[in-house]
């Protein structure tokens, strides 16, 4: 809420003294400026960099880069999206703009779900521990629908099952991971289901 209130300043400073550099994109604390040039890329950081100070901050240097996106060889994460130009399928030789979750957010959430399907929750009946993690994927879906997420939903579902056959197997007293597969939905998650 503070960044907000403070970082207004920020917005109608940028409006007024430096809109010809590029478009200021901010969430919160959180700013991508969008440049034609590197040169006006380099000239908004400057910028930037001045704003920031006559409010008393700072830039952090290790989260601030210039990145070329047009050659779609590189790409940046802003919100808990990966942001690149991708080559068209049907078209090979034209670019568009795609966004996915990043790495750091799908670490993020193999993290939450192993944390909810760990040894010490083996006594909790299986009905609630679908249930809490249904409502977990329920909302990181409903985050990351835009873009092209289906891939990273994918492997989001088979890193449920994997959890929730080893919990069970530990459960029932199989050793190893030697488990059997269990069959998709045979459990109640909602895997694969997404708007």
């Amino acid at each position: 809420m503070m960044a907000n209130v403070v970082l207004h300043r920020l917005d109608r400073q940028w409006r007024q003294r430096y809109r010809r550099l590029g478009v200021l994109i901010r969430y919160a604390d959180d700013e991508v400026i969008c440049c034609p040039t590197r040169e006006r890329a380099e000239a908004a950081l400057a910028a930037l960099r001045d704003l920031l100070g006559e409010l008393g901050l700072k830039l952090s240097s290790s989260k601030t880069r210039i990145v070329g996106v047009a050659s779609g060889e590189y790409g940046y994460d802003f919100l808990g999206f990966h942001h690149r130009m991708v080559q068209s399928r049907r078209y090979p030789s034209h670019l568009y703009p795609a966004c996915w979750p990043s790495d750091k957010a799908m670490d993020c959430s193999r993290s939450r779900i192993r944390d909810m399907t760990g040894r010490s929750r083996r006594h909790i009946p299986t009905r609630l521990l679908v249930f809490e993690i249904n409502q977990f994927l329920r909302g990181w879906r409903q985050y990351f629908r835009y873009g092209s997420s289906a891939r990273c939903f994918a492997k989001l579902d088979r890193y449920v099952e994997e959890r929730m056959a080893l919990l069970l197997s530990k459960r029932h007293g199989k050793r190893g991971r030697g488990y059997a597969r269990v069959p998709r939905n045979s459990i109640g998650l909602e895997v694969g289901m997404w708007v």
